[in-house]
């Protein structure tokens, strides 16, 4: 969502810095050499999901979410795939959602909210893949690879 003109991207302070003619925003970051490898890491790939599929399912639950809670675990989504569903979910101490998918793999863990938020923002750039890294989520969005961390800890049985 740049405007179409000369950006200045940088890095200061570990944050990036993008610049353009209208104004300056900064971006938290971790250092590259964190990701260094992750790619040969790769555990599982599920199949190829529509994005329009995959943003209906996770934004029916994003809500459900709690950015502010005191257990992580209440901070992210949790994805759950069982070989021909992927089950997405999110709760707070008050309330849960659960949405669904077609995908075509098994494998379960949970990401921030803010994380799957920031995917999201990327726009329809192509179809979703989701892998596992060891510790991290990877989704691959067209052109596009964003590793995420995962959370640890047990998620309610929903269903």
């Amino acid at each position: 969502k740049l405007p179409e003109c000369v950006i200045d991207i940088s890095e200061k302070g570990g944050k990036v810095v993008i610049k353009t003619p209208n104004g300056t925003s900064r971006f938290t970051t971790v250092s590259p050499e964190e990701f260094n490898n992750v790619t040969a890491k790769i555990q599982k790939t599920v199949s190829s999901i529509a994005f329009s599929d995959f943003s209906e399912a996770v934004n029916a639950v994003l809500y459900a979410a709690d950015e502010n809670a005191d257990k992580e675990i209440l901070k992210g989504i949790s994805f759950s795939g069982n070989g021909d569903i992927l089950d997405v979910a999110a709760m707070s101490g008050v309330r849960i959602a659960w949405s669904s998918v077609p995908c075509g793999d098994k494998f379960n863990f949970i990401i921030p909210k803010t994380a799957i938020k920031n995917i999201l923002s990327l726009g329809d750039c192509g179809d979703v893949s989701i892998c596992e890294a060891e510790n991290k989520a990877v989704f691959k969005i067209g052109e596009y690879t964003i590793y995420t961390s995962v959370l640890y800890g047990e998620f309610v049985d929903y269903k």
